[in-house]
């Protein structure tokens, strides 16, 4: 229903997920009703720190 609600407002292409619900995302990414596409962010649980990371680098 969250995703369902962030396209109604946003209207996104694409929605990634990353951090810990990334790397199970297998388990329950096929119950998910969406006209988005869904997918995992590439470095998956450790897209957070990455990102963290690189903020605190600039």
């Amino acid at each position: 229903m969250y995703l369902n609600h962030l396209d109604l407002l946003l209207s996104p292409d694409l929605i990634l997920i990353g951090g810990g619900v990334s790397k199970n995302f297998d388990q329950y990414g096929k119950f998910l009703n969406t006209k988005v596409q869904v997918d995992t962010a590439s470095l998956l649980n450790d897209a957070g720190i990455v990102g963290a990371a690189m903020a605190a680098r600039k």
